[in-house]
């Protein structure tokens, strides 16, 4: 899902894993940072407890807290 706000692209992704890393970026990610908009923070919702980053736009977010 890629939802626009403030003038960047931000990115969520729902994996089905405890242990999303940045392998799992889909396609999504080369076209965002490949685009004219920039691209905002984006997440991971994922079955990992707690919250965590993979890199410095991509959080990972338990889904049961959204």
């Amino acid at each position: 899902m890629i939802i626009k706000s403030d003038g960047q692209l931000h990115l969520f992704e729902i994996k089905k894993t405890a242990t999303p890393g940045t392998e799992l970026a889909s396609a999504y990610s080369k076209v965002l940072d490949a685009g004219s908009v920039p691209r905002g923070i984006g997440a991971f919702l994922c079955l990992k407890e707690g919250l965590a980053t993979v890199d410095k736009s991509t959080l990972i977010v338990r889904i049961r807290m959204i």
